[in-house]
């Protein structure tokens, strides 16, 4: 509720043509990390735990705490990432959470002993999280896309009526 509510914060704003470049960048980026972010994060934090050795120690930072730093800092880089991209970044961190899942599946499968009775159906979730993330990266692009030439012919035609 609240991700949509920030959503729809910023068609408000950039509708309104009311928008400071600031703050509107800085309530996309946040809803693009809380959103998207936060899945992608948690993808890492299933790969991590994948990847990480069952023993490893460094300075007495025990496996659960890297996976937890491996999480937090995945979300930190969604953030960063939505901050520089804008509205590219949707699509893009959808097509990241697909690529994620599919890598969490791949290394759950190598690493894990009775796969099917152990991980299968977490398995067949993050398929369907991929899949459906593909899906919406893809129809997130075509959105842009259009969107972009819409905004470019508009362009065009408020500079050849200023030219008049």
């Amino acid at each position: 509720m609240i991700a949509s509510g920030l959503v729809f914060w910023i068609k408000t704003r950039v509708n309104r043509n009311q928008t400071d470049p600031t703050s509107v960048r800085l309530v996309r980026a946040i809803s693009v990390a809380s959103i998207t972010g936060i899945i992608i994060a948690s993808t890492g934090f299933l790969i991590a735990n994948r990847l990480i050795p069952k023993a490893i120690e460094l300075d007495g930072i025990h496996r659960h705490d890297l996976e937890i730093w491996a999480f937090f800092l995945i979300w930190l880089l969604a953030l960063i990432h939505a901050a520089l991209r804008g509205k590219s970044a949707w699509h893009e961190q959808s097509f990241t959470i697909s690529v994620s899942s599919i890598t969490a599946i791949i290394l759950n499968f190598l690493t894990t002993e009775n796969y099917i009775r152990s991980v299968l159906i977490i398995d067949l979730m993050l398929l369907l999280t991929a899949i459906l993330s593909f899906n919406v990266a893809v129809r997130l692009r075509k959105a842009d896309s259009l969107i972009n030439n819409i905004d470019n012919k508009r362009t065009k035609k408020i500079e050849q009526t200023a030219k008049c």
